[in-house]
């Protein structure tokens, strides 16, 4: 590679001078391609950690290559490794943005393939965040995703929600959900509109959140039933399906700990749920 050559730079689109794209050097090139011969090779098998490290061990500047190698760690349990490496990503990819890119006004928008990489890091570090307890920074993070790409195809919208309860900032919640670019985009994550409703003392508009929310009926049943065992996947080789069974309890599983927060959750939610 040439001496100080940059290996990621991001330039302004030629449709809007308020977006940019990343560009890599041609010189960084056969290196992802080689990572993407790994991720091809070793995804979901045994081993991809150990790949990603020697390939990082020859491109430690590749943060597609260091994200990945985060995920891998946050999936192994250490969290302290997965967030510190998660981190140093989204600094390498930040290492790319020019004087002239105005934070805040200015956007990295998901709709081009080039920037879902760093769209992906700054993802993974919220998560990580989110993790370590660090509600504040995961906030923080998930709003800078959502600045940087308005449609928000990651989904931080879907997290958070999470991290805003913990800190008990329901307005921001309800602003959230409420924010008109993201009408009908939250699916299950909708089971948490109610309990900031609740927590910003709106009841009746809290009821009215819980009726819509039984239109995906399978997250209640097991919210309010936890002794319930965890289903079988209807198509054991392509994932959740959505609205299914196993959806349903997994989202209970992950809201639970929310609904058992607001005092009265519950019992609203039992109480709509026999109505129907």
């Amino acid at each position: 590679m040439k001496l100080n050559a940059p290996r990621y730079t991001l330039v302004r689109t030629q449709l809007c001078d308020s977006e940019w794209i990343f560009r890599e050097s041609p010189e960084a090139a056969p290196a992802t391609r080689r990572f993407d011969q790994i991720l091809e090779a070793w995804q979901g098998r045994k081993g991809l950690t150990s790949e990603l490290r020697k390939f990082l061990n020859r491109y430690p500047w590749h943060f597609d290559a260091m994200n990945h190698y985060a995920a891998c760690k946050l999936a192994e349990g250490r969290t302290l490794d997965g967030f510190a490496f998660a981190q140093s990503a989204a600094s390498i990819a930040r290492n790319a943005f020019p004087d002239d890119f105005e934070e805040g006004s200015h956007q990295v928008p998901g709709g081009f393939f080039e920037n879902r990489p760093f769209l992906r890091c700054l993802y993974q570090l919220m998560v990580a965040q989110a993790d370590l307890g660090e509600w504040r920074a995961a906030c923080s993070t998930g709003y800078q995703i959502v600045g940087y790409d308005i449609e928000d195809r990651m989904g931080a919208r879907m997290e958070l929600p999470k991290y805003l309860l913990k800190l008990g900032m329901h307005r921001r919640v309800i602003d959230l959900f409420e924010e008109k670019s993201f009408e009908d985009t939250f699916h299950t994550a909708l089971y948490l509109y109610p309990l900031a409703l609740l927590g910003g003392g709106d009841k009746g508009r809290a009821v009215e959140a819980i009726r819509s929310c039984l239109r995906m009926p399978n997250v209640a049943k097991y919210l309010l039933d936890p002794s319930l065992p965890q289903p079988e996947p209807e198509q054991p080789f392509f994932g959740i399906t959505s609205g299914s069974e196993l959806e349903g309890f997994l989202c209970a599983s992950e809201y639970r700990p929310y609904w058992q927060l607001v005092p009265g959750a519950l019992a609203l939610l039992a109480e709509a749920a026999a109505e129907r």
